[in-house]
């Protein structure tokens, strides 16, 4: 097996039997499921709703694809109960 890493990109690159597999960190999606804490912030606050750990340890369902794709649930729990 044979890899390198592109530091320009932030991306590694492993060449094996032949099939090249491309890795990146995925900051944009990262920088998404944080804007929507952020902006689910305030609900929470006035609510008092807050993301139980159900929602990070979920492997399938409702709870493991909101928390997988769409919001950061620690960090609007953490934003949430700041003030």
């Amino acid at each position: 097996m044979n890899y390198y890493v592109d530091i320009r990109n932030a991306t590694v690159h492993i060449v094996s039997a032949g099939r090249e597999w491309q890795g990146s960190n995925n900051k944009g999606e990262d920088d998404m499921r944080d804007l929507t804490a952020v902006i689910a912030a305030p609900v929470l606050k006035v609510s008092g709703f807050r993301f139980s750990k159900a929602w990070r340890t979920n492997e399938f369902g409702f709870k493991a694809f909101c928390f997988k794709y769409l919001i950061c649930t620690t960090k609007a729990n953490l934003i949430a109960g700041m003030n």
